[in-house]
């Protein structure tokens, strides 16, 4: 599992690619990340669900793939051998249609593949929806509570799930964007608090949101497979 650290520095890499304002980012502490201007607290959506794969995930986090039950892999759908989807020959991935996606890297020096991260699908647009405010409300009360502000003030939550599997995708991102949005504003109007984020930046492993809390507007930038590689270098494993 990625460490506080290596998430935060994932979700600012991420940002950094589609927004060039996100740039020179240093480390601090409330906000986790700033530059001169912006200020970017980074969490995730702890999920509600508890799949077997999740439950498969945490288990064998950090062990070999040729240790790894394969009976138990293709029961879960995973019925494919990883796949190589970096030119460095570093990163792997296994696809379920079901549930999602397996990723490893190949430990230095060898040809072990090491499992390090689980995305699942999208279960259900209200349970997402539900693990997203959970996120904003604990981020809206340190907003308001010994925190450094900039001229602009954002909030990114990584959501360990991924989209571009969703049969109808368009119409589920509609609608859950939507119910997102609706909420936020009910969250934001009943928290009393003074101060609120410029943008909250939802961000899934193949879709990163933008919505701004001025207009109630969002934007959507696909993430490819080039672009996760590229964050994953600059990252490091």
């Amino acid at each position: 599992m990625w460490s506080k650290e290596e998430y935060e520095k994932y979700a600012i890499s991420v940002l950094g690619l589609f927004y060039p304002e996100i740039i020179n980012m240093i480390k601090g502490e409330s906000p986790d990340y700033n530059n001169t201007s912006i200020g970017i607290e980074v969490t995730r959506a702890i999920t509600t669900k508890n799949g077997e794969v999740d439950a498969f995930w945490k288990k064998h986090n950090g062990m070999r793939f040729r240790d790894l039950s394969q009976k138990q892999l293709k029961k879960m759908g995973f019925n494919v051998l990883p796949v190589q989807v970096d030119s460095r020959d570093l990163l792997y991935v296994q696809k379920s249609f079901q549930n999602g996606s397996l990723y490893y890297y190949k430990e230095k020096g060898t040809d072990e593949l090491i499992l390090f991260i689980y995305f699942g699908r999208l279960t259900s647009n209200e349970t997402t929806s539900d693990d997203i405010m959970r996120a904003i409300s604990v981020k809206l009360k340190k907003l308001n509570n010994n925190y450094k502000l900039f001229s602009r003030n954002d909030l990114c939550i990584l959501i360990q799930e991924q989209l571009n599997y969703c049969a109808c995708q368009e119409e589920i991102i509609d609608d859950l964007m939507d119910l997102v949005i609706s909420s936020v504003k009910r969250l934001i109007n009943k928290s009393n608090q003074n101060k609120k984020y410029d943008n909250i930046f939802l961000l899934f492993l193949d879709n990163l949101f933008r919505i701004s809390t001025e207009t109630w507007e969002y934007e959507r930038n696909v993430i490819t497979q080039d672009c996760i590689n590229q964050v994953i270098s600059k990252v490091g494993i």
